[in-house]
């Protein structure tokens, strides 16, 4: 037989093993309405929370998959997904074996205080399937719509490869549209639960290594070291839709701590400290010569620093990130400040003392407000006794 014969049988037998497999699929698996309707009970039974599925639809070219359009929870704060798609691999699927190739989730908006209906609530729907050893390759995410407990809005691309029991092979995150390029990338370590982290943002870089350790009846515990350097404060602040009251790069040694009983329990404890040193720093919205003579009744104006460190502990929390700074120490000239500060859901809570002369006048001071605009007060120096008070 010719070899031209013989590959046009072979193509033949190909495309009729392929058809012969669509058909199964097609009549294993139920039309569109039945699936859509199926994909809403299995949903409200995982989640606690019903779920409107606009429309479903399985693909059998040019490969199977499962699509769903206009999803959304129904909550005040619906999660919202403009499309999924969901690639099986189809030999396991035949054997009613759930093993997904790739996740695709496109245009999804996800409100902070919508995922906390779902706390300790999501189980594994029962469909009738035996699960993988890796139930799902791969993760694909564009113009995913985080929007914090303030309301702020932050758009993010990125994909997840995974290892068995959930380990990401990869990750990178993104930040499309930012003004600086943003990107957050994990690569493991052969197959030991360590992961490398490099971070670029805003002109700088925040490299280092974290490490997942299970802990016998305690559950995971994340731990690890980054070091931040040459990150450009308004512009990180930026990136992420958000205002910064310091100018300056900054440089630190961040330690991350994290524990739980998975990996969004993780998420949700994260815990960093970092020692942080600001180079260049500038004080954006306060003239402190002003702020003196006029005890905090006229500050508009910039301060430039001679130096600026603090400790900075941010903490995950239902309603947004906690920053914390203690061990606050600024110098200006013949001005030096220490004193501590909190941010958290959008407002400022700052407190010190502000000396003069060489630390023999110390003012105390308060901040407290928006963090765009917060209200700044400065206590008069105390009156001065002996002679010197007769001076006119």
């Amino acid at each position: 037989m010719k070899r031209t014969h013989l590959w046009a049988w072979g193509a033949a037998g190909g495309l009729l093993l392929v058809g012969g497999m669509a058909l199964a699929v097609w009549a294993w698996l139920p039309g569109d309405e039945a699936l859509r309707s199926r994909l809403e009970t299995s949903a409200l039974a995982a989640l606690g929370t019903p779920v409107r599925i606009g429309q479903a639809h399985l693909q059998l070219l040019p490969v199977v998959a499962v699509v769903l359009e206009d999803v959304r929870t129904l909550q005040d704060e619906p999660i919202v997904l403009a499309r999924i798609a969901v690639y099986p691999q189809v030999l396991p699927l035949l054997r009613k074996v759930l093993a997904v190739d790739r996740l695709e989730i496109d245009g999804a908006q996800v409100p902070r205080g919508a995922l906390r209906a779902f706390r300790g609530r999501v189980t594994p729907p029962d469909v009738g399937f035996k699960q993988a050893p890796l139930p799902l390759s791969q993760v694909v995410f564009r113009d995913l719509t985080w929007v914090s407990y303030s309301g702020i809005a932050t758009v993010f691309d990125g994909e997840v490869d995974f290892d068995a029991r959930w380990r990401p092979r990869q990750a990178v995150l993104r930040r499309p549209g930012a003004p600086a390029p943003f990107s957050f990338t994990l690569a493991r370590d052969g197959d030991a639960d360590r992961w490398q982290v490099r971070t670029v943002v805003a002109g700088g870089t925040a490299h280092g290594q974290l490490t997942l350790h299970e802990l016998p009846e305690l559950g995971l515990a994340l731990s690890g070291e980054l070091a931040p350097s040459g990150i450009d404060l308004p512009l990180a602040m930026s990136t992420f839709n958000r205002h910064s009251p310091i100018g300056g790069k900054a440089s630190a040694r961040t330690v991350v701590r994290a524990r739980g009983h998975t990996l969004l329990d993780l998420v949700r404890s994260l815990h960093t400290t970092s020692d942080v040193t600001v180079a260049q720093a500038v004080v954006l919205k306060l003239d402190l010569d002003k702020a003196v003579r006029s005890l905090g009744s006229d500050r508009a104006g910039q301060t430039r620093l001679d130096s600026l460190t603090a400790r900075l502990d941010t903490q995950n929390t239902d309603e947004g990130i906690r920053f914390s700074y203690t061990r606050l120490q600024a110098k200006a000239g013949s001005y030096s400040t220490t004193g501590e500060a909190e941010v958290y859901r959008g407002q400022l809570q700052a407190s010190g003392r502000l000396s003069l002369a060489g630390g023999w006048l110390g003012l105390p001071f308060v901040a407290s407000g928006p963090v765009a605009k917060p209200l700044f007060r400065m206590s008069p120096p105390p009156p001065m006794r002996g002679p010197q008070s007769l001076l006119p």
